[in-house]
């Protein structure tokens, strides 16, 4: 009967520490960069150009310890660059610009395993490390146009040459994180993360075009501030 009584309560402590723990988490979050530069060439010429970066990530997670969460991961980025250079003689009435766009556009599918320091949800501040890996499909693409506007003479002429392509790409990617957390509200937390501390990406060959093999490669620190994000986390 001590037995039975002594099995019953130690079920019933870890029933009711498992029910105050949090089982699920749904985190959603990302990054934005937008910079552009603008300089003179000559009297003539002026060069410019634009960065935008915006990113989305997003995880559901459940858990498997006070610590440990286990779960699915989505990610989007897209880097769109677009330069131009303009050359304008006023002598000959005649305007001349390249504007080039590229973008690299990734589509991510994966798993995530998340270790916090301390208990999750005991206390208001923590630190995290996670494991990524996922499989990415990934857009390259490019539009360049070449443009030539003439008044002299009183007469007006417009070219134009445009030139685009397009690529894909895929590859599984591990990604290797580390973050902080604080706890805003009661299931609400706001996090620090810095992805890529560590990333091995392997990239699949592209039978369609000619000289893209596979690769793989392995990287420590790629561009940390570039790759930091900010979310909020909320737990059930």
């Amino acid at each position: 009967m001590k037995k039975l009584l002594t099995v019953l309560l130690a079920a019933g402590y870890f029933c009711c520490t498992y029910a105050q723990q949090s089982k699920v988490l749904v985190e959603i979050g990302g990054a934005y960069r937008n910079t552009s530069t603008s300089n003179i060439v000559n009297e003539n010429t002026t060069n410019s150009s634009t960065f935008k970066t915006p990113k989305l990530h997003t995880q559901v997670g459940i858990g498997v310890s006070s610590h440990a969460f286990l779960g699915f991961s989505y990610r989007f980025s897209k880097a769109a660059q677009t330069q131009l250079q303009e050359t304008v003689y006023d002598q000959y009435n005649t305007i001349e610009r390249n504007k080039n766009k590229f973008s690299e556009k990734i589509n991510g599918f994966g798993a995530f395993y998340r270790y916090y320091v301390r208990p999750f949800g005991e206390s208001r501040w923590n630190a995290f490390a996670e494991l990524n890996p996922s499989y990415q499909k990934i857009q390259f693409s490019s539009d360049i146009r070449r443009e030539y506007q003439s008044n002299d003479g009183g007469s007006n002429s417009l070219s134009n040459t445009v030139t685009t392509w397009k690529t894909d790409q895929k590859a599984l990617d591990v990604d290797v994180k580390i973050g902080a957390s604080y706890r805003i509200a009661k299931r609400v937390h706001a996090q620090f993360t810095l992805h890529s501390l560590a990333n091995l990406h392997n990239k699949f060959a592209n039978k369609d075009y000619a000289g893209d093999e596979h690769k793989t490669s392995f990287q420590l620190f790629v561009s940390p501030l570039s790759n930091s994000f900010i979310s909020f986390l909320y737990s059930l």
